[in-house]
């Protein structure tokens, strides 16, 4: 059985020896996934009363009077609301808790498009074809939400969930980065060309953005001129990174293979490894890098991440409002939207530029 278990998927495994954080992560990930289509069915249901049949209206039948600046604006409001309200979601569960698994937002948003369509459907709540609309503006913000999830959140997970090791080489750190860097080996690997350094000047080095597998070197000098090459190792599967047999045989394969580099005849370099590893730094990093914008912009204060929001719908009202010929309030709104990215701009200091 032991052997068998070894080639099974994560998801079969799991029913053979479940460990206490699987069971509460998987808890976790049931109760807010439907607390959050829960909120968001109230939310998209309200929305589905009103203004789908108003955009027909407008659209199609075309009325003589024009929808007003405050009723184009509230109509933009909620909009948005609608649209963005499953990615905020998912940053409130996720908020100061980057160290367990994110609740996805298509997931949030698929559950709350059913609750939509069976209460709907039952009680004949949201109008005369709102539930067409609904299956067709769900389709969409469930394709939405994914690369745009994907692009704020990135994966999380918990870190013991990325595989570290370290060896020590004979040779210092700025030969052995030239080395990797070499076209024919760094395409092998995947290395990204940008190098990352900390302020003490180590190199960091990380396989492109998109494989499945991630791989993140760190170059740190050692004593008589040697150089410990601290690895981190992820499995990127949705928005997580997920510990597996096939990250381990990964790994093996990576090292093996900078290890017949660096040890070929040309370079001479010897890799011993080295334990305790001392990769902590660069799994740091690693989860950081694997996270997505939102948690670099969560480094800002409060209220320099209220202020980018605010700017954001002021720019979209202020299109709106001159695309309505709405002049004078377009010009209003787009003086305080410049005013807002200028504030942002010049902050002395916490701010975005």
């Amino acid at each position: 059985m032991s052997s068998l278990r070894r080639h099974l998927p994560v998801i079969v495994q799991f029913r053979f020896n479940p460990s206490p954080r699987e069971y509460t992560d998987l808890l976790r990930l049931i109760v807010l996934t439907f607390l959050g289509g829960a909120v968001d069915a109230l939310v998209f249901g309200i929305y589905l009363r009103y203004y789908p049949h108003r955009i027909h209206e407008y659209l199609v039948m075309k009325p003589t009077i024009a929808p007003t600046a405050i009723g184009f604006a509230r109509a933009v409001i909620a909009s948005l609301t609608v649209l963005f309200l499953p990615q905020f979601l998912t940053g409130v569960f996720a908020y100061r808790n980057w160290d367990r698994k994110l609740i996805p937002p298509n997931y949030v948003q698929i559950v709350g498009i059913l609750l939509v369509l069976v209460v709907g459907l039952s009680t004949r709540s949201i109008g005369i074809g709102g539930e067409w609309f609904a299956v067709v503006a769900g389709a969409v913000l469930i394709g939405w939400h994914l690369p745009l999830g994907i692009f704020l959140f990135g994966c999380a997970g918990f870190p013991d969930d990325i595989l570290r090791c370290s060896f020590v080489a004979n040779s210092n750190p700025q030969r052995i980065e030239r080395i990797l860097l070499i076209d024919r080996f760094r395409e092998k690997l995947r290395l990204d060309v940008n190098i990352d350094r900390t302020e003490n000047g180590v190199a960091r080095l990380r396989t492109q953005r998109g494989p499945s597998y991630q791989v993140f070197i760190e170059l740190e000098p050692w004593m008589n001129g040697q150089t410990v090459m601290n690895f981190a190792f992820a499995q990127v599967r949705g928005f997580e990174f997920i510990l597996t047999h096939g990250l381990e045989e990964h790994r093996v394969l990576v090292t093996s293979y900078i290890e017949k580099i660096l040890q070929s005849p040309q370079y001479a370099i010897d890799m011993t490894p080295l334990e305790p590893n001392r990769a902590e730094g660069v799994a740091d990093y690693a989860r950081h890098q694997l996270h997505g914008w939102l948690d670099k912009f969560s480094a800002y204060p409060p209220q320099v991440s209220f202020t980018v929001f605010v700017t954001i719908v002021l720019y979209v009202l202020s299109v709106g409002l001159f695309f309505l010929n709405y002049l004078d309030e377009g010009v209003a709104t787009l003086t305080i939207a410049l005013y807002f990215t200028i504030t942002l701009l010049f902050r002395k200091s916490g701010g975005v530029a």
